[in-house]
């Protein structure tokens, strides 16, 4: 029999919005994960070209508890400099990504919920 886990919220992606929210989520104590189809930043590493740039300054990309220390805050992040500071970002705060789930269907019963 398979064990079932219940979690209070569920993040889908594991970019920087997702991380992001699980980082709060975890220091409000909320019991959470994140459902990632492939592994941290893989959109960033599938799904842009390698010359990329980002194309904000750095000090615009910065995630709470971690500013990235690579590049000055005036300058833009590469692709690849962007996807190493993600996934060091998410072993720092040990943030619980499940990788290689892919999501269907999420449902939700409203008038369960009132």
């Amino acid at each position: 029999m398979t064990d079932i886990k219940t979690y209070d919220a569920i993040i889908i992606g594991a970019g920087h919005s997702g991380l992001v929210s699980s980082f709060y989520l975890k220091t409000q104590g909320i019991n959470h994960c994140i459902l990632e189809q492939s592994t941290v930043a893989s959109s960033w590493l599938t799904r842009t070209w390698d010359s990329f740039n980002l194309v904000t300054p750095n000090w615009m990309n910065q995630l709470p508890g971690l500013p990235s220390g690579d590049v000055a805050g005036d300058q833009f992040l590469t692709k690849d400099q962007y996807i190493k500071y993600l996934r060091v970002y998410q072993k720092k705060f040990v943030l619980p990504v499940i990788g290689h789930v892919e999501v269907k269907l999420v449902d939700y019963d409203f008038e369960k919920s009132c």
